[in-house]
């Protein structure tokens, strides 16, 4: 009894392991995974700021050549196209880290599946082990009337079938 219920958790298990990977196979393919959502809108505003800092330098520099701003300022417009350049590559390494999480969760989830459906096929195994027991205690022969055996038909480990034995009355030998 304890064994089938064991293969009933285990059974629970695989469904709730196959639900979590379900979940996050889902989210990978969608990338609704709030942490790649995030970094994606984080890479997305990085980029704008750099695309803002480059066109501010470019003004910067064409006001520059007219002699209309000084050396430093062009200098602040540069550091400021790193900076963004900067933070441009950091979004991008945190949407791949993102990405990798969520694959990595997924494959976390699968692996879970793997583990919860061994656990019940462990237990199944257990079932049919008890179960076979069961049958060979009921495997048990007992000859219809006391006497000696004096001719074996059937051989060990064999499937019983027809005339396996004859026993006579001690009397009559």
């Amino acid at each position: 009894a304890s064994v089938r219920a064991a293969d009933r958790a285990a059974g629970a298990s695989v469904t709730s392991a196959r639900r979590g990977y379900e979940t996050a196979q889902e989210q990978y393919e969608d990338e609704r995974s709030s942490n790649v959502l995030s970094a994606q809108t984080a890479l997305t505003n990085a980029e704008s700021a750099y695309q803002k800092a480059v066109d501010s330098y470019d003004d910067t520099e064409l006001l520059y050549d007219l002699g209309e701003v000084a050396e430093a300022d062009l200098d602040t417009a540069r550091t400021a196209v790193n900076d963004a350049q900067t933070a441009v590559e950091d979004a991008m390494r945190m949407l791949e880290s993102a990405r990798k999480a969520s694959e990595d969760a997924v494959k976390s989830a699968r692996d879970s599946v793997d583990t919860a459906q061994a656990t019940r096929d462990t237990e199944s195994q257990k079932i049919g082990i008890e179960d076979m027991k069961r049958q060979l205690e009921k495997a048990d022969m007992y000859a219809p009337m006391s006497g000696t055996i004096t001719s074996l038909h059937a051989d060990k480990g064999a499937t019983a079938q027809g005339l396996m034995f004859l026993i006579e009355a001690r009397e009559a030998l």
